[in-house]
């Protein structure tokens, strides 16, 4: 029942309709992301489905899930089609993203829908970005692959080669003056000796909005997809 929900609801969250929009009753107590839209591939088969979580940046933090926003994106959409499941939290005025919360909310995830345990991607821009390192960080056998915009990690040097398997494509604008892009070359230029399966594109002459260019991209979507864990 749920599914046929996901798919045609129709609801009316902070003033917006937004179709495609369905918020689950959790009965976690200590779930932190109970608002978060979910937008599912245009047709779900018996096989297991790939799933996308994306993580937004510090300015659609809020309580509405109408500030999430990125309607521009080509996944933000209901009629997307892509052949994953999108699930796009959000997260709390203030707040940072919280790893164990996260993952809660990808386990409520496979237990409504048939996520392929294989093919867990995340991506996330500016705060995303940082929510995304530190979630890799936590769980680095969780996921077939991440894609950090903008971000960085707020942890010891030591801790990154824990993600020495997992593949990547990382982005960054050279003329990032809100995160600049030392951040990424700081996990970069730790790990990638020791992990054949990163790509690193830096944006020359880019400031800190360069997901836009990278999430219009087919040939990131079709890299993305042909990773497995």
């Amino acid at each position: 029942m749920l599914k046929k929900l996901f798919r045609w609801a129709l609801i009316l969250a902070g003033g917006m309709l937004a179709f495609g929009l369905v918020m689950i009753p959790f009965a976690l107590n200590d779930l932190r992301y109970s608002r978060f839209l979910v937008y599912p591939p245009q047709q779900i088969d018996e096989e297991p489905i790939p799933m996308l979580l994306f993580l937004h940046g510090s300015g659609s933090r809020g309580k509405e899930v109408s500030q999430i926003g990125h309607e521009d994106l080509p996944f933000m959409r209901p009629d997307h089609e892509f052949p994953f499941l999108v699930v796009a939290p959000q997260c709390s005025p203030g707040k940072d993203w919280e790893e164990r919360s996260l993952l809660k909310l990808i386990e409520q995830m496979e237990a409504e829908y048939p996520i392929d345990p294989d093919r867990i991607y995340v991506t996330g821009l500016s705060l995303g970005g940082y929510g995304t390192w530190h979630l890799a960080l936590r769980y680095p056998d969780r996921f077939a692959a991440i894609m950090p915009i903008c971000g960085g990690a707020n942890r010891p040097v030591e801790t990154f080669h824990k993600l020495d398997s997992l593949p990547m494509w990382v982005f960054h604008g050279t003329d990032d003056d809100i995160v600049g892009i030392w951040k990424s070359h700081y996990i970069l230029d730790e790990i990638m000796p020791t992990n054949p399966n990163i790509r690193f594109t830096a944006y020359e002459g880019m400031g800190h909005n360069v997901w836009d260019t990278t999430y219009h991209n087919p040939e990131v979507w079709e890299w993305l997809l042909q990773q497995h864990r």
